[in-house]
């Protein structure tokens, strides 16, 4: 008789069995004693699961147990949230964990394989959740897995009733209106403080790109009073062209009000050093 060599791992993107939930109910507990300790938080209960599947995708992973042929060891989990981006239906990788034997083992990228089919089969945009610190150490690694752009989160992400206290960003495999490529140099490197003769106030001065040697300046800053749907409240300013460098005036659009934008969060985050602000929606 021919023999069927089984997979070592399988991923189920659903909870087949009752125990399967359980599973998955220890594992994302696991993860919480060790990945929040310093914050406050409750242990997920079977509702709470059941409350977050209306906008949430569990998958599960599992060994294969040779002796009784079966997928009975759970390993690790990965959490999909389903969201909007704009106009379009999204799905984000937020929470991937395995138990310690199982790290090291490079099995992330099967959990990310099957994000991405389920994002496929169902038209939704493609992203995954990475703090700051992963990301800005790994750039070069997340670019050669596919990654073309990012969003900034804020300084704070919020999920599940928990406010993570940290930047996170969404990278995508696709260009998406409004993000930042992979590619683009650090922002800080973008510009420099200038000062003009008939200038009393700092201006800045931008160093690279399409419009390098542009200089102006901000006037009015302040925030909103709602929150977006990231938790943060909207950074909004105005500015003035000191210098627009020959460029024609309608060619600063959308790009230089983005570029100009995370520019002022850079300034802001270098002023306040720990209270990191992020734009959102903002406006003229």
């Amino acid at each position: 008789m021919k023999q069927v060599r089984m997979q070592k791992y399988k991923i189920f993107e659903k909870f087949e069995t009752h125990q399967h939930k359980l599973d998955f109910l220890s594992m994302i507990n696991d993860f919480r004693k060790e990945h929040l300790k310093n914050l406050e938080y409750e242990k997920v209960t079977m509702d709470k699961i059941d409350e977050l599947s209306k906008n949430m995708i569990f998958l599960t992973m599992y060994d294969y147990n040779l002796e009784k042929d079966v997928y009975d060891k759970p390993i690790g989990l990965c959490e999909l949230s389903l969201s909007k981006r704009g106009n379009r239906d999204a799905i984000g990788v937020l929470t991937v964990y395995f138990k310690e034997k199982y790290r090291g083992l490079n099995l992330i990228s099967d959990f990310e394989q099957v994000a991405e089919k389920i994002a496929k089969n169902t038209n939704r945009l493609y992203s995954w959740y990475f703090t700051e610190k992963y990301f800005l150490n790994n750039k070069d690694k997340l670019a050669k897995r596919g990654y073309v752009c990012y969003d900034k989160l804020g300084d704070s992400f919020a999920k599940d009733n928990l406010r993570f206290l940290d930047v996170y960003y969404a990278l995508y495999k696709e260009n998406v209106e409004g993000t930042r490529l992979l590619s683009d140099k650090d922002i800080k490197d973008m510009f420099v403080y200038v000062t003009t003769e008939s200038q009393t106030q700092t201006c800045i001065g931008i160093k690279e790109g399409k419009f390098a040697g542009v200089v102006y300046k901000y006037g009015r800053v302040s925030f909103g009073k709602e929150e977006d749907g990231n938790g943060n409240l909207p950074l909004q300013f105005q500015y003035d062209i000191v210098d627009n460098n020959g460029i024609p005036r309608e060619q600063f659009n959308d790009e230089f009000f983005n570029l100009i934008g995370d520019i002022l969060v850079e300034v802001m985050e270098e002023q306040t050093k720990d209270e990191p602000v992020d734009r959102k929606n903002s406006s003229k």
